[in-house]
């Protein structure tokens, strides 16, 4: 429910956003959307899982082996929609680590990673405007292209 939310609220600040399901098949959308070469931007929703780590990497090859990001960044941003009471301190911590150091790799391959947190614990008001915010993050993310923002949690 967070996800579609926040699918339709970056549809009302950017052009085009395809929902695309992670697959490493080659019949997939996902991995279309990358040997097609007309995607520079991917977020990655989490949904109360902090075991994702594999899947981001290997969207990373995915991207590497195109060449996708040989004469422009690619923007991939993390986003958790997470109940933060549901693991803890140390599994989010630990993910949080691996992240932030797959983004340093990432970004010696001009890939940048960037990953937001919304906490889905609040009333559904908060999280409609939570998932606003984190809607507007990730247009600036993708638009800035910051390199100074790689590996950081942010946090709505």
């Amino acid at each position: 429910q967070l996800g579609i939310l926040l699918q339709e609220d970056l549809q009302l600040v950017m052009k085009q956003v395809d929902l695309l399901t992670w697959s490493l098949s080659k019949e997939s959308g996902c991995v279309q959307a990358i040997t097609s070469k007309q995607h520079y931007n991917f977020i990655y929703i989490n949904v109360n899982s902090f075991k994702m780590h594999q899947e981001i990497v290997q969207l990373m090859e995915a991207v590497e082996n195109v060449k996708l990001s040989a004469l422009y960044p690619v923007v991939v941003t993390v986003v958790h929609l997470n109940n933060m009471d549901a693991a803890s301190f140390s599994v989010r911590m630990d993910d949080f680590t691996n992240i932030k150091q797959l983004a340093k790799e990432a970004s010696r391959k001009n890939i940048l990673i960037y990953s937001l947190l919304i906490n889905s614990t609040e009333s559904t008001d908060k999280i409609h405007e939570s998932v606003k915010q984190g809607a507007s993050i990730i247009e600036s993310l993708i638009k800035q292209r910051s390199p100074a923002l790689i590996g950081q949690l942010l946090v709505v």
